[in-house]
């Protein structure tokens, strides 16, 4: 078996606050800053970067670019072409006001399938990312006032859980390079960033849980597509993204990537190959003949 390049795309961890809060084990060995890029919008957006480290291409390749999320209804789909003139504050307000009327969107996927993970979950622009939606959604809701402080902090623990669970189980299968996106801190920076106090709770409670990965996985490699402006760091625009990405590794030598355009080169260069098993046939004979006598299965 081999032993994978574990890839954490740990959205929004600005890379100042993860020095201010000491947040070791999301720093882990090795880190530095990395550059992000805007295509569409004054800052760094999740939609465009992830696409963009996973295959080592800009937006007017991959082709993700403004608001990916789709409407899940044919006509919600033929209406937000013309919405998409409108100002962005006014589409976001529509789409909510259609959300809460049970309406769901989808996230869209670059259109091959050419990046460089073996495995991924949750991964804008490679998997449906129905955690990303959930995380959206919940953050809008506690924006909103429905949804408590609270319930927030169990939804995102235990959200977080299954992403950083999936990393570990994964990581004991014969892959190369696997992935998950956790937006966890993106959550967070946006409802506190002007509640310093709060907004540290969760960086400290996921560098905890970062701590697990990095005993439990022997190549851990964490990116971010931007970080947070907030009170800490004497921003203007709280709560909105800022430049302050960053990547850290743990057990992967070498210098690290500058920019997110370079992760994908990186990462395959650092890599291990996985040799093509011989594929293995289970043998349903036996099985079947006790479920005919069963009665489960007609001859």
């Amino acid at each position: 078996m081999t032993d994978p390049i574990c890839v954490l795309a740990l959205d929004a961890a600005d890379y100042e606050l993860v020095k201010h809060f000491n947040c070791e084990n999301i720093l882990q060995t090795n880190h530095r800053s990395i550059e992000v890029f805007s295509h569409e919008y004054d800052v760094p957006q999740t939609t465009e970067i992830w696409p963009t480290v996973a295959t080592g291409v800009g937006p007017a390749d991959h082709g993700l670019s403004t608001d990916v999320r789709e409407w899940d209804s044919q006509t919600l789909r033929y209406l937000s072409i013309f919405t998409s003139y409108l100002p962005m504050g006014v589409r976001k307000a529509l789409g909510r006001i259609i959300e809460g009327r049970g309406a769901n969107r989808t996230i869209q996927r670059v259109a091959d399938d050419d990046h460089i993970f073996d495995e991924a979950y949750g991964w804008p622009g490679l998997t449906d990312a129905d955690h990303l939606r959930k995380a959206w959604k919940w953050c809008t809701e506690a924006e909103a006032g429905n949804l408590t402080t609270k319930t927030l902090d169990r939804r995102l623990r235990a959200h977080t859980g299954q992403e950083f669970g999936w990393l570990v189980s994964m990581s004991r299968t014969d892959t190369a390079i696997i992935g998950v996106h956790s937006h966890v801190l993106d959550v967070a920076g946006h409802l506190y960033a002007n509640q310093p106090d709060l907004l540290q709770e969760v960086y400290r409670w996921v560098d905890d849980l970062v701590g697990l990965l990095r005993a439990n996985l022997d190549k851990l490699v964490i990116l971010s597509d931007h970080g947070i402006q907030n009170v800490i760091c004497d921003d203007s625009d709280l709560g909105n993204h800022s430049w302050r990405a960053m990547i850290s590794v743990d057990g992967v030598s070498g210098a690290l990537p500058k920019s997110v355009y370079d992760v994908r080169k990186w990462l395959e260069a650092e890599s291990t190959p996985v040799a093509s098993p011989d594929e293995q046939h289970i043998d349903v004979g036996p099985a079947r003949k006790h479920l005919s006598e069963l009665g489960y299965l007609d001859e």
